[in-house]
């Protein structure tokens, strides 16, 4: 079934709204790194749905501008070993933005979306074949999308997929629906608690499916996160997301820990990024994303590795940007402690104070910050040397001094 959409730009609703105010978050508490690949060579566009499969990601559909047609049918492979992008076989069901999606072994799925209607049916791509197969259709009312999307929205040979609004009748959902590859069938899971949301985040760990953050039918922003347990089909809710309630974030899990960043509230399109760790139910704030704040973006995971790219910002602009961010690494070499230096108030708002009773005036020192860039540098003049740090961002520092036989560092945080 379809349904006559009656909005006039898909996504770009989202970005009439003047930044006023930016939120308080937490400072990075916890290093990664962000390194730029080549630029997906499609059309810039947001919306977009990724599969991934070994060491290849695909990506396709979404929106660029607006206008008919309202969404894209092109799908791109992108491969993590060489860094290059190649086309695949285009979706053969209408074009269209905003789906929901999740890989089950060498095939990716797509269900749902927009493209001046809304639509209830599903597709499989086969990476092996670079085919696509028309699947049963969602059972569930059908809607524009916005609902729980994720790349690792699967447990097993089950792919999960819910909530949403239906842009006609501005139904906003609450159901939670699991697809059984070896059936090809539907069935319906408990409600999800939370209320009817769009543009939440969703991702599973284990037999676990998490689920948060959204926008709901009264225009109000949420940042609470459950868990929903496949053995026993109960949610229980979680620690709530620290970053501030939000809707169009980007989600996935590496391993056994979940990630989430991006996204916008009312006042603010956001770069933070986030870990969660199911088993002590905590989130630490990691490095921001490298690119600039954004919605609807493409985000997966290969490996260790998860991936960022395209989106767009509060001025409407669609970006092909794509980035890695390895969790592992900080970007920074290893620094000797020297007794000798001491370094003050720590953490600090403003004013930085060094201090040495052992080091000769003139002795450069490095200030860089947890992704190894060198945001400040001058010269240690006498034994006590103060920096302004007011107008630095909030995070981990290391000041780097570098000595005749060896490299000191320090550490401080800037609130």
């Amino acid at each position: 079934m379809k349904t006559k959409l009656l909005f006039s730009a898909i996504g770009l609703l989202l970005i009439s709204i003047s930044l006023k105010a930016q939120v308080e978050i937490p400072a990075v508490t916890d290093p990664g790194t962000w390194t730029q690949k080549v630029n997906f060579p499609g059309t810039p566009r947001h919306g977009v749905v990724a599969f991934t499969m070994s060491t290849k990601a695909y990506v396709g559909t979404g929106y660029h501008e607006i206008g008919i047609p309202y969404g894209k049918q092109d799908f791109w492979k992108w491969d993590k070993n060489s860094n290059t992008w190649s086309q695949v076989a285009s979706l053969p069901g209408t074009a269209r933005t905003n789906s929901g999606c999740f890989t089950i072994d060498s095939i990716g799925y797509l269900v749902s979306g927009t493209n001046g209607y809304d639509m209830d049916d599903m597709w499989g791509y086969n990476s092996i074949t670079d085919g696509w197969t028309q699947m049963a259709n969602f059972p569930g009312p059908s809607r524009g999308g916005e609902g729980i999307t994720s790349t690792t929205a699967n447990i097993g040979a089950k792919g999960y997929f819910g909530l949403g609004v239906n842009y006609s009748s501005t139904s906003f959902y609450y159901d939670f629906w699991e697809w059984d590859q070896g059936t090809n069938t539907w069935a319906q899971k408990a409600n999800y608690p939370g209320g009817g949301c769009r543009g939440m985040i969703g991702f599973t760990i284990g037999t676990k499916f998490y689920a948060g953050t959204g926008l709901d039918a009264n225009s109000i922003f949420h940042n609470d996160f459950w868990e929903w347990d496949q053995g026993t089909n109960t949610w229980t809710q979680k620690a709530n997301f620290p970053g501030g309630a939000r809707t169009g974030a980007v989600s996935f899990s590496i391993g056994n820990k979940g990630y989430v960043g991006l996204g916008y509230n009312t006042n603010d399109y956001f770069k933070d990024f986030w870990e969660y760790n199911p088993t002590s139910d905590t989130w630490v704030r990691k490095t921001d994303y490298s690119g600039s704040g954004r919605i609807l973006c493409a985000g997966f995971s290969i490996g260790t590795k998860a991936y960022i790219g395209l989106g767009c910002d509060s001025s409407g602009t669609d970006y092909s940007d794509f980035w890695e961010y390895d969790p592992s690494s900080t970007g920074v070499q290893s620094f000797v402690e020297n007794k000798d230096i001491v370094i003050y108030p720590n953490p600090l708002t403003d004013m930085l104070t060094i201090e040495t009773n052992s080091l000769n005036t003139n002795q450069q020192f490095e200030i860089i910050n947890l992704t190894g860039r060198l945001v400040y540098t001058s010269y240690i003049n006498k034994k006590k040397t103060t920096v302004n740090m007011s107008d630095f961002p909030s995070g981990i520092y290391i000041l780097k001094l570098n000595m005749d036989k060896e490299t000191a560092g320090k550490k401080f945080i800037k609130q």
